[in-house]
């Protein structure tokens, strides 16, 4: 009734209070194909249901590693985590048993780095794994998800009393560069199915991303470790001048050159201009400038800094600039050594160079310039030090009745002590 009402038929009787032959005949035919239509209406609605539901679990999957990938966790440990967010996804059908690999950049083998109810067997035999050996191996080298509903001929490590069982072994892949591995059980006799195979590789790419991630974070890890030590070897002071808002971070090793503490100093540009000498200023600041406009190959520059114990310090400072797709000066990093024993040195020994050329004057008018007239001799006279300058010493001596004395005084020693001592003696 409720189907004819449905329907706009209203009684199944005619106006005459007979039954409508008709409608009852076409009933059962009507209810059928509703029957029908609903329960592929109902089908299809439970279908699409299931699939947002599988879609969600896809997201959320995807969405934790993704965040996992962010704590500070090593990488074993988010591959562990990820293999255990598998696991928990009902509709995969895995069996909560398998492991991680990663490409071995020295040899392109197959390490293992993480696993779940891994035999310890399986741990010695699999620690290795070459290219192309056993379900694995052929997934790394075919690049392709390889897939075993039991024990097979492609199931090359074995070991007694395994049981049979299958596989999924999905590469993680990023651009030309296979990263990894993923190794997953399945109870014997299982299907392979697409939505499993297409999630799965969907995790494979986000772990791909991780691991590529962390092997770019890794390797500036390291230069940055190999830098820092260069630098501590050099005695450096290290500072990174941010051109867009004037910041300016500063080594401890910076500030301690000039007599502070870390916790001291404001991280500014304006912290390094008020120290620079009065004496400085104009010519550092050209430097910079020109440096920036690009006027200069290099940033080299010596200057003096004032130190907190208000003397300077005399500075050696280079650096690099950093410029963005237009050219654009947008960074500048650099170190400063303290150079200021290397100044004094310089000082002190045009200091003695001053003195010696005193020294060297003192002497050469102390000796006689030339040999005196002696009938019958031919007289000449010459001085060249072992040094800059010397205590040796000779002269004429004009003696009675004529007679002409020659003194030669050979000193121990050389430089201006010995030089003095002639002067002296003289």
């Amino acid at each position: 009734f409720w189907v004819g009402a449905l329907l706009g038929r209203g009684p199944f009787l005619t106006p005459g209070g007979r039954p409508d032959v008709v409608s009852l005949v076409g009933l059962p035919l009507v209810a059928a194909i509703f029957v029908v239509l609903f329960a592929h209406a109902l089908t299809l609605h439970r279908r699409a249901r299931r699939d947002l539901e599988s879609s969600l679990e896809v997201q959320q999957v995807l969405h934790e590693v993704l965040r996992l990938s962010t704590e500070p966790l090593p990488l074993p440990e988010v591959l562990g985590k990820t293999l255990d967010l598998l696991f928990a996804v009902p509709w995969l059908g895995l069996e909560a048993k398998g492991a991680v690999f990663l490409t071995d950049p020295a040899n392109g083998s197959l390490r293992l780095v993480t696993h779940r109810d891994f035999p310890s067997v399986l741990q010695t035999r699999c620690a290795h794994v070459a290219l192309g050996q056993c379900l694995c191996g052929r997934a790394a080298q075919t690049r392709e998800t390889v897939f075993a509903d039991h024990v097979d001929h492609r199931h090359e490590t074995r070991f007694d009393g395994m049981a049979d069982h299958g596989h999924y072994c999905v590469p993680i892949a990023a651009d030309d560069e296979v990263l990894g591995v993923i190794n997953l059980y399945v109870a014997r006799g299982h299907r392979r199915r697409g939505a499993e195979e297409h999630f799965l590789s969907a995790v494979a790419k986000a772990l791909a991303s991780v691991i590529d991630k962390r092997r770019a974070e890794e390797a500036l890890e390291d230069r940055e470790e190999r830098f820092m030590l260069a630098i501590q070897g050099t005695d450096a002071g290290i500072w990174d001048w941010d051109l867009r808002t004037n910041e300016v971070y500063f080594s401890p090793r910076w500030k301690s050159m000039l007599g502070h503490r870390d916790d001291e100093n404001e991280n500014d540009f304006e912290e390094w201009e008020s120290r620079l000498h009065p004496e400085d200023q104009e010519r550092a600041h050209k430097t910079v400038k020109a440096y920036l406009a690009g006027e200069a190959d290099e940033y080299e520059l010596e200057h003096r800094l004032r130190h907190s114990d208000g003397t300077y310090r005399w500075i050696l400072a280079r650096g690099a600039v950093v410029r963005n797709e237009e050219g654009q000066a947008y960074r500048m990093v650099g170190s400063h050594i303290d150079v200021t024993a290397h100044h004094d040195a310089k000082r002190q020994v045009r200091e003695n160079e001053l003195q010696l050329e005193a020294a060297e004057r003192i002497q050469r008018r102390l000796l006689p310039s030339e040999a005196p007239l002696l009938e019958g001799f031919d007289l000449a006279c010459f001085l060249r030090p072992a040094a800059f300058t010397a205590g040796d010493d000779f002269d004429f001596l004009s003696l009675e009745n004529g007679r002409l004395g020659i003194v030669v005084s050979d000193v121990s020693g050389h430089c201006l002590g010995p030089a003095l001592l002639m002067a002296t003696t003289h």
